[in-house]
């Protein structure tokens, strides 16, 4: 609830979805003991060609070996064959990589873009918050998200993924054995979705950033906390999107999942690190050991080139096979998408106002004396989710009353707009419920359920129509 609301109230005294049929991920150590497994480690680390020619799973993890999968392409021998087409640059350089989003879809969609992948979706890489926040609501809308690393590039390794045909003829045979043989889950199960032609190798030290803010400036409170807490935990000055510390001072439950990637690992950082109402890290961490272990040899996967990823069924030549690759992996990305949960929103009563509202803060009177939690007849979205809109909040200026709608201006008299509350739907969508208004004239009061004779036992409430569609309890 607004800041304005309650200054005045103590002055007193898409569309419908379609839902896609599931794709279960099967792991490789799920995979049937008939199956003839390729040769070699699931992920390399042989110093030179390191991912290079391996699969990639995009429902995994960010530029990370923990989603490269097993080699489809004899690198080494394409580079005795055409020297000048594979390379193994050696150039040193250092960057900084900083991604955020004000809901995980949002920062998700970030990852994605930066790799310019390509498989029916903008939300991949799932894996990159899945396999460091263990909480079950990881992925409700109320949370901001985002990364920051600083990355040592030791070298490059690419290959000319324009030239498929060439790369094609360096199949291993045992992802061609695989093909022919396997279902398409298999194959999916054993190489991931994608082929890695153009990888950065060397070192990262990386944080990811979970918080809830109460701004209505998401996007700003996200891009300034992840880099106040790399700072903090690291000591170390950030150079990403300018910010200001004002913007990140109203994120709150913040937790940030740190770790280094390549380099020494008797010197790995690997750590959740939590913080306390005023900020204060749980844990800081010394990175020069770290930094200064970085090499060529202990150098790990850590970028990948955008644009450079080939899906796996571009590299199958039968028809048939190929399509049915295709469309599982169509599937597969999109079952293992994000999906967005929504929130509790709890209705709140004042008897001195005789006044009911609508927050998503079940604490807010402990702020707020005289409004007393009533209700939760709803749930709906802290953050923007595809297809849904704003539901402003609107307070009359005289006796206090509120007003839910979509309508920004909706020219009422007496009343201001007070902000967004919540997220909700103009039109009903797959899992969703009206919410009707009902109304008291005597009491000027208004109340939001999801039961359309919610009114019937009490005496002076009206019906007063259907504004917005939320998720049910």
């Amino acid at each position: 609830m607004k800041k304005q609301l309650f200054a005045i109230a103590l002055m007193m005294v898409v569309a419908s979805c379609k839902k896609t049929a599931e794709v279960p991920h099967v792991p490789v150590n799920k995979i049937s003991s008939k199956v003839k497994m390729p040769a070699g480690v699931r992920s390399a680390g042989d110093g030179v060609w390191d991912v290079l020619g391996y699969g990639y799973d995009l429902t995994g993890e960010y530029a990370h070996s923990n989603s490269a999968t097993y080699q489809i392409i004899d690198v080494a021998q394409m580079d005795l064959d055409h020297p000048t087409l594979v390379e193994n640059s050696g150039a040193e350089t250092g960057t900084d990589q900083l991604v955020y989003g004000y809901n995980a879809a949002n920062y998700l969609h970030e990852l994605s873009v930066k790799i310019n992948a390509t498989g029916g979706t903008d939300l991949l890489l799932k894996g990159t918050i899945d396999a460091h926040f263990t909480d079950t609501q990881k992925f409700s809308s109320k949370y901001i998200y985002g990364s920051y690393g600083k990355v040592a590039i030791k070298r490059r390794v690419y290959m000319p993924a324009p030239l498929l045909s060439l790369i094609k003829s360096y199949r291993t045979a045992d992802f061609l054995n695989i093909v022919q043989n396997e279902s398409a889950a298999t194959i999916v199960a054993i190489y991931g979705t994608h082929l890695l032609t153009n990888v950065a190798l060397g070192g990262k030290l990386e944080l990811i950033y979970k918080a809830e803010t109460s701004s209505s400036d998401r996007t700003s409170a996200a891009n300034a906390g992840v880099q106040m807490k790399f700072l903090g935990i690291f000591n170390l000055n950030t150079t990403g999107t300018s910010y200001t510390s004002s913007q990140g001072s109203s994120n709150f439950n913040e937790t940030a999942f740190v770790r280094t990637v390549g380099g020494n690992a008797g010197a790995a950082i690997i750590g959740t690190v939590t913080f306390n109402g005023s900020g204060t890290p749980s844990a800081t961490y010394n990175t020069a050991a770290w930094s200064a272990g970085v090499t060529d040899a202990n150098a790990e996967m850590i970028d990948i080139a955008p644009g450079s990823l080939i899906p796996i069924y571009d590299l199958i030549d039968d028809p048939t096979k190929k399509a049915d690759v295709q469309n599982y992996i169509t599937q597969y990305l999109a079952t293992n998408n994000v999906t967005l949960t929504p929130d509790p929103v709890y209705e709140f009563y004042s008897p001195s106002l005789n006044n009911h509202a609508l927050d998503l803060d079940i604490n807010l009177p402990a702020a707020h004396p005289g409004w007393n939690y009533n209700a939760q007849p709803f749930k709906a979205f802290t953050s923007q989710v595809a297809g849904s809109v704003p539901v402003y909040q609107f307070l009359h200026t005289w006796d206090g009353s509120h007003v839910y709608t979509r309508n920004p201006y909706p020219g009422w008299s007496n009343y201001i707009n007070d902000g967004v509350a919540f997220y909700a739907y103009a039109t009903q969508v797959a899992g969703s419920v009206p919410a009707y208004e009902f109304y008291h004239a005597g009491g000027h009061n208004h109340f939001y359920s999801t039961n359309i004779n919610a009114s019937a036992p009490y005496a002076g409430w009206a019906y007063n129509g259907l504004p917005f569609y939320v998720m049910p309890n």
